[in-house]
């Protein structure tokens, strides 16, 4: 069985590109054929094939993120970053020769109609769950429900639908989408980078961590003003991640009334440090297909506050609790409960442990191969 796999990104880099190595691992595991359709790669796979269809597509792509993250959020910007990943659409669709599966990430819609014309199974990435149906969910978070043309004809082109969470298959539920039609496979972590560590320091302060960029979807100032209500000083925030030049003003108010320390982005193997060094772990995003930050905290040992939208794998009052979004007073209720209860704070970091460890990457992989070979037989 050969399969087509397009992924406008870095193979084995950040973001989707860990999953698509995780899975391109499986695909050779189990002797299939694989062609990637991809940007660029940093981790190879012998026997599978790897085609860039752009040159220099990686630096393109890095250089125009970064004015949008850094300098401005500029809407010229944004059209000529909207039309370069068309242009990876055009390329593929002209490559792409026969297979028996295309799994698609983005919204490559010519790519898919010629995937289609020669007869395969195509299976569509969501990865932020469908806009229309979220903003239908959630009618008081005011969420845009604007979806290009593209995208909403990419979704109905596709046989099935990947999703990460409830929220995402929510979403396209509320819009019509038939249930058989969505696939249900969370995301994962690597276990290799993140894990509890024995003896911790001890320390004075309580240690709500948070990781990812800082911008407005991720809604850190919910968390920062729910510390603000509790005013205690022995309660400390540590925000890892890029802060985008949109959040700054917010970030600079709320380090004059609380706690705050901001690391800015943080490697891997930093990271895993700051996780251990916490007490709880805190995501207010409005919207996140299933955050992976989550499943890292957890593997650490740590409770999470988190919202629904965010996609999250662990249970309410479990591993942790999940708090309606923008919900200020519901943060710094649980946040307090669990500065007030240790001894539950560490059973929940013991069952987060125990949760994540059948979501690894490799576990990911094997889960949509066995989706690949189920459907597309």
């Amino acid at each position: 069985m050969k399969i087509n796999l397009l992924a406008n990104c870095s193979i084995g880099a950040h973001g989707y590109g860990i999953r698509v190595h995780s899975i391109i691992k499986e695909i050779i595991k189990r002797d299939y054929d694989a062609d990637i359709y991809c940007r660029d790669y940093i981790r190879k796979i012998k026997k599978a094939k790897y085609i860039k269809p752009i040159l220099f597509a990686k630096y393109i792509d890095l250089f125009l993120q970064a004015i949008l993250i850094f300098v401005s959020s500029n809407k010229t910007v944004n059209r000529l970053l909207e039309k370069f990943r068309k242009r990876f659409d055009i390329s593929v669709s002209k490559k792409i020769k026969d297979g028996k599966i295309a799994h698609v990430w983005g919204d490559d819609i010519r790519s898919i109609k010629k995937a289609k014309s020669k007869g395969m199974v195509i299976f569509k990435e969501s990865p932020m769950g469908n806009a229309a149906g979220l903003s239908k969910i959630f009618p008081k978070l005011k969420l845009n429900p604007h979806m290009s043309r593209e995208e909403k004809e990419c979704y109905k082109l596709a046989d099935y639908i990947f999703a990460s969470s409830q929220v995402v298959v929510d979403s396209f539920v509320a819009e019509g989408f038939p249930r058989k039609k969505i696939i249900f496979i969370p995301f994962g972590y690597d276990r290799e980078k993140f894990f509890p560590i024995k003896n911790k320091k001890k320390k004075d302060n309580f240690r709500i961590v948070y990781a990812g960029i800082i911008r407005e979807r991720k809604d850190v100032k919910i968390l920062l003003e729910a510390v603000k209500k509790i005013n205690n000083e022995k309660i400390e925030v540590v925000l890892c991640g890029i802060v985008h030049h949109g959040y700054k003003k917010i970030i600079k108010r709320y380090s004059k009334d609380i706690n705050l320390d901001v690391r800015g982005f943080v490697p891997h193997d930093k990271l895993v440090n700051i996780y251990n060094s916490a007490d709880i772990f805190v995501l207010p995003s409005v919207g996140d297909s299933s955050a992976k930050v989550t499943y890292e905290a957890m593997a650490c040992g740590l409770p999470v506050i988190v919202t629904y939208n965010s996609g999250p794998v662990a249970r309410d009052g479990k591993e942790g609790f999940i708090v309606p979004a923008k919900d200020v007073n519901k943060f710094k209720e649980k946040i307090l409960y669990l500065y007030n209860n240790p001894k539950e704070a560490k059973k929940m970091g013991e069952n987060a442990i125990k949760r994540v460890s059948d979501y690894t990457w490799d576990h990911y992989g094997k889960r949509i191969v066995d989706a690949y070979e189920k459907h597309a037989k």
